[in-house]
């Protein structure tokens, strides 16, 4: 067993596979949500997997805002759940299904599930981004292929916002 942590490309944020919390006294299963800055405690979790998270990988590419959906309540925006200038997607394995998430609403924008025959074991982007490829202990692979657009219209920083993590020297 093994459980395969990522940071995001910008470093602000650690996704953590096979958590567990509870409710009602039952254990559910989850993945957690870390800022860099506070690394004591998530700031959230992604429940509603049947089974353990095992691996998470984010795309590499960065995609501009998209219009969120709207509160049923008031009929206003939703407030995103992570305040960046841009939204990374990731894919969370378990070990029978991929997860698709975006961080401006931890919501799951893609779901697929049984694509082997036996668990499954990793998961990576391809460099540029429009390729999931997904391992199994039944020694096969899955490349799961996005055309360009399909996650979203890609977030170009700005020359001096190109660095978050960017560390002073003490003089």
């Amino acid at each position: 067993f093994f459980r395969r942590l990522v940071f995001s490309p910008d470093g602000a944020i650690l996704v953590a596979p096979a958590g567990s919390f509870e409710v009602n006294g039952k254990a559910v299963n989850t993945t957690y949500v870390f800022a860099r800055n506070c690394m004591s405690k998530p700031i959230a979790h992604l429940p509603g997997i049947s089974k353990p998270s095992i691996a998470v990988a984010f795309c590499p590419r960065l995609f501009k805002l998209r219009d969120g959906p709207l509160n049923p309540a008031n009929k206003t925006p939703l407030t995103p759940a992570i305040k960046l200038p841009y939204r990374m997607v990731f894919a969370v394995a378990t070990v029978n299904s991929i997860v698709l998430y975006d961080t401006q609403y931890l919501q799951p924008v893609a779901y697929t599930a049984d694509m082997h025959m036996q668990s499954l074991t990793d998961i990576s982007w391809s460099g540029n981004g429009r390729m999931l490829a997904v391992s199994s202990m039944d020694n096969f692979c899955t490349f799961v292929q996005f055309d360009s657009s399909e996650l979203g219209e890609e977030f170009v920083r700005e020359e001096e916002e190109k660095s978050s993590l960017h560390v002073e020297e003490k003089k």
